[in-house]
Parts: structure tokens; C-alpha cells; sequence
């Protein structure tokens, strides 16, 4: 995981600003001050979404912002797993009320293309849409403690180690939690007797639940756009899935997201 003090271009290296909050309440009348603006002007113009969240104990704005992945990013806590051009990163923008600087952090959070997507090239715009992130992230009290979760939904494909991983960032507690699943053989749901949790998730049983129903219902809902690719992967072809599987090589310009867990 990686904190950063703000700002930052566009999901790159952050460099360290502040501002005074006499000229953020000086240009807040004039100011758009929705999250999705507030992201773009702290993040960069290419956020896709941005979504407003509150942590108990902690005064000020909390955004989850999506912004799309433009080179292969090796993914910080899955050795030799690389997320392809085309996904997006989840970034927690913070901004306390008692603070003249605001920050970021980088938790590990990753959403792949959808199953059916073709690859996009490193210099191509984002493939999901507005639609499709929605499926894919968002911000849910996940536990019932009162504190929102941040998650994100990744897809590995028919050639990857896992079909489908789901992550969840509690910020209260600077806690990652994940679940990964692959598909039963011949492509008959996923299969319950191959759920990888981390190991935090077994104290989360109502997360974990939460974590199942949720790939059981994209497994649902897009194995039918994924029978082709399998075909595809069964004849030798690439996978047009938005994670490189462990065994494929990304290319020399892969950038690393961060450390591990």
C-alpha cells in the first residue's frame, strides 16, 4: 500500500503540494465541488468516476477515484501478475478538514476489463464505461460496522490461476481484504471448493460473504460473453482479458504500482 501527500498527474508519482484552505474556501464559490470534479483537479482529467465516502473518527472527504491504466502495471500483491492496459486503479483521495495538505493512497486496488473486452493498445483511452465500473467498484458498507469499504473486482480469464478476485479496502483500519475463485471445469459456474481468501478475511465473515455472492453474480452474468474467449485461449490465442496471465510476459515499459501487502 502507498500513501502519498498530494498532488498527483494522472495516477503518476505524486509530488507534494499543499494549499492553504483560506484559497480552497476563497475559490469554492466559483469551484465545481463535485467528487468527480474535486478528483479531476487533484488526480488529473482522465478520472472515470469518483465516488464520496465517509470514514467514522475521521473529519473531511474521502473519494475513491477510477483512473484508467495506460501501460502494464505489475499488480503489487500477485508475483508475475500484470494488470494490461485498458483496467483502471482505484485511488482513495483524502482531504481532512483539519489539514492544509491533502493526500492520496494507492491500496492495491485494481478493475480489469470485462469478460469479452478486447485489449486496448497502452496508448488507447480506458475500456469500461460508466456502466461497467459500477459492476466492477464502488463503496459499500460491507461489514455493518458503520465504516465504508472501498472494492474492486478484478478478471483473470480463462488462462489465468484465478477467474474472477475481488478486494476491499477499509480505511478506518488500513485493512486489504481479498477473494479470488476460478471456474468450475467446463465452465459451469465457479467453484466453491477453490475460493483463495487472505487470511484477514477469515476474521470478515459477513465481507466474505458479501465477497462470494458478488462473484457468483458477475460469474453469472458474464460467463456468456466470456465462452469465446475461451475458445480463443483452448486454440492458443491471447486472452483479451485485462490481466496478464502468471506465465505471460508484459512488456519492457511495465510500470510497478507499489510494495506488496
Amino acid at each position: 500500500m502507498l500513501v502519498y501527500a498530494l498532488s498527483l498527474a494522472a495516477c503518476g508519482d505524486g509530488a507534494a503540494r499543499t494549499e492553504t484552505k483560506d484559497a480552497v474556501r476563497a475559490d469554492s464559490a466559483s469551484m465545481d465541488t463535485s467528487a468527480l470534479a474535486v478528483a479531476r483537479r487533484q488526480l488529473g482529467p482522465e478520472v472515470r468516476q469518483a465516488i464520496p465516502y465517509t470514514v467514522s473518527g475521521y473529519e473531511g472527504r474521502f473519494i475513491a477515484a477510477a483512473i484508467p491504466v495506460h501501460a502494464w502495471v505489475q499488480d503489487p500483491l500477485r508475483d508475475g501478475v500484470s494488470v494490461a492496459p485498458g483496467g483502471h486503479e482505484i485511488v482513495i483521495l483524502e482531504m481532512p478538514d483539519t489539514s492544509t495538505t491533502f493526500a492520496f493512497t494507492k491500496p492495491g486496488l485494481y478493475v480489469t476489463d470485462l469478460p469479452g473486452t478486447p485489449r486496448t493498445g497502452p496508448n488507447a483511452p480506458a475500456t469500461p464505461d460508466g456502466n461497467a465500473l459500477r459492476h466492477l467498484t464502488g463503496v459499500q458498507d460491507l461489514n455493518g460496522d458503520g465504516d465504508e469499504e472501498v472494492w474492486s473486482v478484478q478478471y483473470g480469464g480463462p488462462r489465468h490461476p484465478y477467474t474472477w478476485e475481488i478486494r476491499a479496502y477499509d480505511r478506518g483500519g488500513r485493512d486489504l481484504y481479498q477473494l479470488a475463485s476460478r471456474r468450475r471445469s467446463g465452465g459451469a459456474g465457479l467453484d466453491p471448493a477453490a475460493w483463495d481468501p487472505s487470511d484477514n478475511l477469515r476474521e470478515q465473515p459477513a465481507i466474505r460473504a458479501w465477497f462470494e455472492q458478488k462473484l457468483q453474480a458477475l460469474e453469472t452474468q458474464f460467463a456468456s460473453a466470456d465462452a469465446g474467449q475461451a475458445g480463443a485461449a483452448a486454440a492458443g490465442a491471447a486472452p483479451a482479458s485485462g490481466t496478464a496471465p502468471a506465465d505471460a510476459k508484459a512488456p519492457a515499459d511495465s510500470a510497478a504500482a507499489g510494495s506488496g501487502r
